[in-house]
């Protein structure tokens, strides 16, 4: 049985535990029930593709049909022309060795996502009337001398910019995906195991934030206002010079439709102090520029333009993203410290 603990990665640990806790504070804080049929219906989801991992799971299941495809070859070459039933059972033995391990990939993803997405819910529906939106776009006042997520809009006017910045907005799942699809394939220095653990310890500090400091976005809180509350005058002189164009207007509304659970008194996220998606553009330059430093050539007017689009939409006050900063800084310094890098053994040239 230890021996079995040991072959467990730190990062399937880690997913496991923080799972069963979030899944202990759903069903004991948040009376949720939780079933057999319930959690492998969320296995299922989140391993054949959510919305925002889904290129990457096509991507392992395409992996596990190929390995299969060629491993039943192998085999059957073995037992048809060779004549060797011993090399049969060896192939279909690493054959399932090779599929277990690609399969492997996703249960993280799995388990954690399948949890923490349900607390999210309930959070968002427990804060609903109670978030710090005021105070949060005060201090980017403070900070910035005026509100972003205002300014940048009413400024920036022309239609094609902001159709790029609804892609920028809208694509970086796929951007998320290939970045997990290269580290798999050129993984150096358990880049691909790092990412997960990134991925899993963001989620982790950043949901006591959630907690504490919740938070709509400003296009919820300010712009819809889907809580009918009546603004101070210093409050609402902010939106006084607030003209979107009528693309970025419509592309707002796309947003807010998406997001919004109408069937739960119109619940939108809470996950806005720290901005995930901040969260998530961070990791991708870190992990790409540890593939390949020349990937920066793209990766950092990439992240600009994303964090731009989020104000832009009004997703997100600029304080997000510094707090999500500092997220992802205390993440990497945990995956760094659980999860050594490789020791390149150093090549001695023949003198001979």
């Amino acid at each position: 049985m230890f021996k079995l603990f040991r072959l467990i990665r730190i990062e399937e640990w880690v997913a496991l535990v923080s799972a069963g806790v979030v899944i202990l504070i759903n069903v004991f804080v948040y009376h949720n029930t939780f079933s057999g049929e319930t959690a492998l219906w969320m296995l299922k989801y989140f391993s054949f593709g959510s919305t925002f991992l889904e290129l990457f799971f096509f991507f392992i299941w395409f992996v596990c049909f190929y390995k299969l495809y060629v491993g039943m070859v192998r085999a059957a070459r073995k037992v048809f022309i060779e004549k060797e039933t011993a090399s049969f059972r060896a192939n279909v033995k690493r054959m399932i060795s090779d599929i277990f391990s690609t399969i492997r990939t996703l249960i993280p993803f799995a388990i954690v996502c399948s949890s923490f997405f349900q607390l999210l819910s309930n959070f968002s529906y427990q804060f609903r009337f109670n978030t710090y939106d005021i105070a949060i776009a005060g201090w980017d006042y403070k900070i910035f001398g005026a509100h972003p997520f205002v300014w940048f809009p009413t400024v920036l006017r022309w239609g094609w910019f902001s159709q790029f910045m609804y892609a920028i907005y809208i694509y970086i799942s796929i951007v998320l995906a290939v970045t997990l699809i290269l580290l798999f394939i050129f993984s150096r220095n358990f880049l691909f195991r790092r990412i997960v653990l990134a991925y899993i310890f963001i989620l982790i500090l950043a949901y006591p934030l959630f907690y504490f400091v919740p938070c709509q976005d400003p296009n919820n809180y300010f712009l819809r206002n889907i809580r009918g509350y009546s603004f101070s005058s210093e409050t609402s002189s902010m939106f006084q010079n607030y003209a979107p164009n009528a693309l970025t207007a419509g592309y707002i509304s796309q947003i807010a439709e998406a997001e919004t659970n109408v069937r739960r008194d119109n619940v939108v996220p809470i996950s806005c102090f720290p901005s995930m998606h901040a969260a998530w553009t961070f990791i991708i330059v870190y992990f790409l520029a540890q593939l390949t430093l020349w990937s920066l050539v793209i990766s950092l007017p990439w992240a600009a333009f994303l964090l731009v689009s989020g104000l832009y939409f009004a997703q997100h006050y600029a304080v997000d993203y510094i707090v999500a900063l500092l997220v992802v800084a205390v993440s990497l310094f945990l995956v760094n410290l659980m999860i050594k890098r490789k020791l390149v053994p150093e090549i001695v040239p023949d003198t001979n």
